[in-house]
Formats: C-alpha cells, sequence, structure tokens
C-alpha cells in the first residue's frame, strides 16, 4: 500500500445576492479512491451565510431596526443607516409620522439580486420609545399638543 499526493486546484465564483445554502459540486475532487476499480467522489461546498450584526435579511430585501423617541416618531430625526460602503441618510419625517407596527421602504436598498443588475428593498422598523409621566405632566403635555395641533 502506498500513497500519493497531487495538488487540484478549483475556482469557485460567488455571486452577488446568493441565496444561503447553496451548494456547488467539483466532480471527482472528494475522497479517493483506496483501490484500482473504485471511483473518486465529489467535492461538495455549501455556503452558509453568517447573520449581519445590523441587518436581518429576507431573500433580497433586507430589514433595519432602530429605536427612536415619542417626539422623532412625531418630529423626524436624520438617521445614518450603514450600507455596505456607503451611508444611507435620510430624514424620518419624511414618512409623517412614524407608527411602530408598520414597516417603511426604502426602494432598490437591498441586496443584489442575482445574475441581474435589481436590488431588493430596505425596510426600516422603529420602536418608539416612550416616556414615563408623572399626572401633572401629562396634563401640561396635553394643553401643549391639543395647541398645537389645534384640537381646541
Amino acid at each position: 500500500e502506498g500513497s500519493y499526493e497531487t495538488d487540484n486546484h478549483c475556482n469557485l465564483s460567488i455571486p452577488k445576492g446568493f441565496e444561503d445554502g447553496i451548494r456547488t459540486i467539483f466532480n471527482k475532487l472528494g475522497e479517493q479512491p483506496k483501490k484500482a476499480n473504485q471511483e473518486p467522489g465529489d467535492l461538495i461546498l455549501e455556503l452558509r451565510i453568517n447573520e449581519h450584526s445590523v441587518f436581518t435579511r429576507k431573500g433580497n430585501d433586507l430589514v433595519y431596526k432602530l429605536n427612536i423617541t415619542l417626539t422623532e416618531s412625531i418630529l423626524g430625526k436624520d438617521i445614518s443607516i450603514p450600507y455596505f460602503d456607503d451611508t444611507i441618510k435620510i430624514n424620518i419625517s419624511q414618512f409623517g409620522v412614524i407608527n411602530p407596527n408598520k414597516q417603511y421602504i426604502i426602494k432598490n436598498r437591498g441586496l443584489p439580486i442575482q445574475n441581474t443588475e435589481k436590488k431588493g428593498n430596505l425596510f426600516l422598523e422603529f420602536t418608539i420609545i416612550y416616556p414615563k409621566l408623572e399626572k401633572d405632566e401629562i396634563k401640561e403635555l396635553t394643553t401643549i399638543l391639543n395647541k398645537a395641533f389645534k384640537y381646541s
């Protein structure tokens, strides 16, 4: 029984926007035969995508979650979203008053769609941090808001 060693090189081109779990098979580059009448096995590579620290992936769309205050949900806020080698800068007032149960869309700022020049969308989800108010603060705030929004 002898052993032998041969270096084989293969190239794998990973496309933009590929799905998790994509498999590539390199025929006959796996387990090598132990006997002359056996065929070599295949080398199977399965690509797994790690979770991102900022975005959640939904197909080619991305979801970005952020916390804002009640005041910011009404009056707006400048936000910066890291986006690959770029930064998306917007003021959330463009969406009107923010509803925490709604997703807001920024078109064509998701992931590349494989084999096209198109991209998915970026969805923003907001969690609103509500202030803890005392009774007298609630009364004062109600008066201010009623005047500001012309309720009375």
